[in-house]
C-alpha cells in the first residue's frame, strides 16, 4: 500500500508542477562549459553522478560565518560576507585584535577566486577539500591551514 500511495503522491506532485507551469532552465553540460572557456582540472570538475559542473576554486568554499586559520606567520580569521570573504590576521597591536589582510572574491565569470590584498595587489586564491586556503603570490604559494 505504501508503494502505491507514494507513486500516486509523486504523480499528483508532477501534475501540480505542470498546472503551475513551472519551467526548469536548460542544463549546462560539460561540453558547453568547455566551449565557454572553463576547462581543465584546475577550473572545473563534474560532480559524481551528475552533469553539474562546479569550478574547483569555488567548490570547497567554507560555509561557516567565521573560520580560523594558521600558518607559520600566525593566526588568521576568515569572515564570510555577502560578496565573498574578508581575511584578517590576529594582532595584539590592533584595537580590536584583528588587522585586515585582504578580501577573497569570485572572478566575474565565477570560475576562480581572487585575493585582493589591503595594498590592492591581486592574486589567485583557492580552497582544498579540507578548506585550507592557498594564495598564489609572486614568490610562490602561501598555505593557511584551517583550524577546527
Amino acid at each position: 500500500k505504501f508503494k502505491q500511495a507514494h507513486q500516486d503522491a509523486l504523480r499528483k506532485a508532477f501534475a501540480y508542477f505542470d498546472d503551475m507551469e513551472v519551467n526548469q532552465k536548460e542544463i549546462d553540460y560539460f561540453d558547453q562549459v568547455v566551449e565557454a572557456g572553463i576547462t581543465g582540472v584546475e577550473l572545473a570538475r563534474a560532480t559524481k553522478g551528475s552533469d553539474i559542473v562546479v569550478p574547483i576554486a569555488v567548490a570547497n568554499l567554507p560555509k561557516a560565518r567565521f573560520s580560523s586559520y594558521m600558518n607559520n606567520e600566525g593566526a588568521y580569521m576568515l569572515r564570510k560576507t555577502e560578496t565573498g570573504y574578508i581575511f584578517f590576521k590576529e594582532s595584539i597591536e590592533a584595537q580590536d585584535g584583528l588587522v585586515m589582510v585582504g578580501k577573497i572574491e569570485q572572478t566575474p565569470n565565477a570560475a576562480r577566486l581572487q585575493f585582493v590584498a589591503a595594498d590592492k595587489s591581486v592574486s589567485n586564491a583557492s580552497f582544498d577539500a579540507s578548506e585550507n586556503l592557498t594564495l598564489q603570490k609572486d614568490g610562490g604559494s602561501v598555505v593557511y591551514n584551517r583550524v577546527r
